[in-house]
């Protein structure tokens, strides 16, 4: 599916009309999605060469751990989606599998990851926190560009605003990016009605006008990585990096969760499930951060 309506910004005075894929040879097409998320990818693993060599540590380690990491992670990521949308899944099994139109989920890919690292740096007799604490700056300058897959997607958005940052997306291109092709399908898409009356008395039929959340995450994502980036020379234990990302991020993903018109929900009830991986990992990284400062403490001479 090709979408090529404009995307617009009206209260910033900015519109952008880009196709959500770039053709290639013959009729062959990659979706800027899918182009991102190798993007992402290949600079987060950068990032993780640099932080390792800031830290004087072993660059091809991470080269090694990288090539363990990433496929479970890309795994991680599409079966936390399915688990948590079994209302949602196509009538073709062979979907379920497929990775092109981005349907994942990135705390599936954070917690597939640690577990990597976990059993990773028990097999290579290294330190889990230390690894941690270097990957996870790479996990999140990967995070921040794969998100802006979601704005040429037209996913990843809130209700309606007439905010500074308010975006203007066409209902077809919202439907249509996710595979639905009309009104009877808005009872299971992002589209409320709500959504569609308030457009319509604002003057644009077949628009709607709603919050920017994948941009509100990518920018505290990088206000996060900028801190974590400078507090590396000045960290008190090993894990702290870790920890703050944990703690960081998921306090941004809760409020921002809370916004979202699409989330992912607890089986049976009516809870974003990404919240509740959000309290439940905060919980984690305070309570592992208390641990490890007073071991770092303990085992000073």
């Amino acid at each position: 599916m090709w979408l090529s309506q404009k995307i617009e910004f009206p209260n910033l005075g900015i519109t952008i009309d880009i196709p959500s894929r770039i053709a290639l040879l013959g009729d062959a097409s990659i979706t800027i999605n899918s182009l991102l998320l190798g993007v992402s990818i290949v600079a987060g693993f950068l990032v993780v060469c640099w932080q390792a060599a800031r830290t004087k540590q072993d660059r091809e380690l991470y080269l090694d751990f990288a090539l363990y990491a990433l496929p479970i992670s890309l795994l991680g990521a599409r079966l936390y989606y399915i688990i948590f949308s079994l209302g949602r899944l196509p009538a073709d099994p062979i979907l379920l599998i497929e990775l092109k139109e981005g349907q994942m989920a990135v705390y599936g890919a954070i917690l597939a990851g640690i577990v990597t690292a976990f059993f990773y740096s028990g097999l290579k007799r290294l330190d889990f926190w230390r690894l941690a604490d270097t990957a996870c700056v790479g996990l999140l300058a990967g995070q921040i560009i794969g998100r802006w897959g979601d704005f040429f997607s037209r996913r990843s958005f809130g209700g309606y605003t007439d905010g500074p940052l308010a975006m203007r997306l066409g209902i077809h291109d919202v439907l249509a990016g996710r595979g639905l092709v009309g009104p009877a399908d808005t009872a299971i898409s992002v589209v409320s009605e709500e959504m569609i009356v308030r457009s319509e008395i604002g003057g644009y039929p077949g628009y709607i006008q709603v919050h920017p959340v994948f941009l509100y995450e990518a920018v505290w994502n990088l206000f996060l990585l900028f801190f974590l980036l400078a507090l590396t020379k000045h960290k008190k234990f090993e894990g702290e990096l870790f920890l703050l990302y944990l703690i960081g991020y998921s306090c941004g993903r809760f409020w921002i969760e809370g916004m979202r018109t699409d989330p992912l929900y607890v089986w049976g009830t009516e809870l974003p499930v990404s919240q509740v991986a959000a309290a439940l990992l905060i919980g984690f990284g305070l309570l592992a951060g208390v641990y490890q400062y007073w071991h770092s403490r303990s085992a000073r001479p």
